[in-house]
């Protein structure tokens, strides 16, 4: 993985361009995944980190 880091800003532009994707699917993504999607676009968060955030968040103990 790479050390480079993007801003908060170019994350978000990447998460917005991603976003139709999901939609065209029927789904929606929720604020909470939108701030960990873009953690991740930025590097700022791993996706092991952001899979045990969310299992948390559900309440589900890995």
């Amino acid at each position: 993985m790479s050390t480079e880091r993007i801003s908060e800003a170019e994350a978000q532009e990447a998460y917005e361009r991603l976003a139709p994707i999901v939609e065209m699917g029927g789904a929606t993504v929720d604020p909470r995944d939108e701030e960990l999607t873009v953690q991740l676009l930025q590097g700022t968060i791993t996706f092991e980190e952001m899979t045990a955030t969310v299992l948390r968040e559900a309440g589900i103990d890995k």
